[in-house]
């Protein structure tokens, strides 16, 4: 039974450990890899003069979320990295490391070349800890976790040519080529999400999570894992709200992380038009995606929109510096179109 769309969601209390604001690259090849990620790690403050010996000074320094100060002296705790949401399915991890490459500093300190000039020539680069990478598991390599899951990560490692992933999730509930009542489903979640503990205390992965888990397979997490995941990565947007699943996931301390927050590629049209929205949007003076992702933020949720446009990504980062009153979030709250735009995984047990 769904919870009541007019049921009150109190906003979760994220760990602060994933950006709140990050980048998807879902359908993501070379060159839009390459302009998007590039455009933003440009514009961001760490550089390596703002640096000190390649850690990063607080938020108060000006950072790529926040086109000018102001968004910080009203936004104190926003993150100051830049969020990378990719997936091994994605086939962009290389081209994802190309650009790390070029604008961040992904060797350690001791083992750059000490040589004046080239120090001198070298392009000044941002520290690692400026970039969250985050990646996923594909359910293709979960038939034989123990065999696969290392060779998947090292995989990732060695394509994003850093030393460590900040956040490895499991993509998907099931593995490939079964049926979604196929009780192998659980077994496979268990050992792999079993193997990739054992990455993680090897230094490999930082934090762990899962993607599109249902309540049942979160629950079910609770037999076998030393801690449950740090986040749940599925589907968010004011047509499709998972007021349940949220709400589990705010009273077991799991972050929320909303793909596709303005709707699929197909749906975003159908979302950013609804009256209620566009009502919204003329209030404040925003466009209807800034308000539907401003929604998302003050609900708590972190943000992974995708896009191939410049300016979009501009419009998507303004939404730091004005909010939505009690009442125009409820009334977002109280959509009560039902409609799943991507995977649906409710039918795997």
């Amino acid at each position: 039974q769904r919870m009541s769309s007019n049921t009150t969601m109190h906003p979760s209390h994220p760990s602060k450990l994933i950006p709140h604001l990050g980048i998807g690259t879902f359908k993501l090849y070379r060159s839009d890899v390459h302009i998007i990620l590039s455009h933003s790690l440009s514009h961001h403050a760490f550089k390596s003069k703002s640096s000190n010996n390649g850690i990063a000074k607080s938020p108060s320094s000006h950072s790529y979320l926040f086109p000018d100060f102001s968004y910080l002296k009203r936004h104190p705790e926003m993150p100051s990295s830049l969020c990378i949401d990719s997936a091994d399915i994605y086939k962009n991890q290389k081209y994802i490391g190309e650009v790390l490459e070029e604008y961040v500093n992904l060797r350690d300190q001791q083992q750059e070349d000490h040589n004046e000039t080239n120090k001198t020539e070298r392009k000044e680069k941002l520290p690692r800890e400026s970039v969250f990478l985050v990646s996923k598991i594909p359910p293709r390599h979960m038939r034989n976790p123990k065999e696969t899951v290392r060779n998947t990560v090292k995989k990732a490692l060695e394509e994003f040519r850093v030393d460590y992933i900040d956040l490895y999730l499991i993509h998907w509930p099931a593995r490939d080529k079964k049926l979604p009542n196929d009780p192998i489903h659980k077994e496979v979640r268990r050992n792999t999400w079993l193997e990739l503990e054992k990455l993680r205390n090897e230094g490999k992965l930082r934090l762990l999570g899962v993607s599109n888990y249902e309540i049942r397979h979160l629950e079910e997490m609770k037999e076998y894992a030393s801690e449950m995941p740090i986040a749940n990565q599925f589907e968010l947007h004011p047509y499709l709200q998972q007021r349940e699943l949220r709400q589990y996931c705010i009273d077991n301390g799991i972050d929320i992380m909303a793909y596709s927050p303005l709707g699929s590629a197909e749906g975003v049209e159908k979302v950013l038009s609804d009256e209620t929205i566009v009502e919204i949007a003329k209030q404040v003076q925003r466009t209807p995606a800034q308000v539907v992702l401003r929604w998302q933020l003050q609900l708590g949720h972190v943000l992974i929109p995708r896009t191939t446009k410049v300016e979009r990504l501009e419009e998507n980062r303004q939404i730091f510096d004005f909010d939505l009153s009690t009442e125009q979030m409820e009334a977002i709250n109280s959509i009560k179109t039902e409609e799943r735009m991507c995977w649906d995984p409710t039918k795997i047990i």
